[in-house]
């Protein structure tokens, strides 16, 4: 049985994979979920999970950029396309790491935008 993201198998990575790609795609526990990944990265490493966290990772501060850019150029009504669009990009990004986390596979170009 699985401890969460506490031990070492692979089905606590996974576990911890499924959790942080959750986390980001709540929203709301974003913050959460990207620290999470932080902390767990070191614990995973050498693992295909790894490529989850780093994919997380980017997702995450890809995602603030974007919001920060759609709030600034909202000023001149612009900003709902990047909010929109970072809106999407996550939720694509976030289904496609939980669907690989749970099918055992690591994402496969982690650092890629798509």
């Amino acid at each position: 049985m699985s401890e969460g993201c506490t031990s070492g198998d692979d089905a606590s990575h996974r576990t911890c994979a499924i959790v942080v790609w959750a986390l980001l795609l709540s929203g709301l526990f974003a913050i959460a979920g990207v620290v999470m990944a932080h902390v767990k990265r070191r614990q995973v490493a050498g693992t295909l999970y790894e490529t989850h966290l780093v994919s997380a990772i980017r997702t995450f501060w890809f995602m603030v950029v974007g919001l920060v850019v759609g709030a600034i150029t909202s000023v001149v009504w612009i900003g709902i396309v990047p909010i929109v669009g970072v809106y999407f990009w996550v939720l694509y990004r976030g289904i496609r790491g939980i669907l690989e986390a749970i099918a055992g596979r690591p994402v496969e170009v982690p650092v890629a935008w798509a």
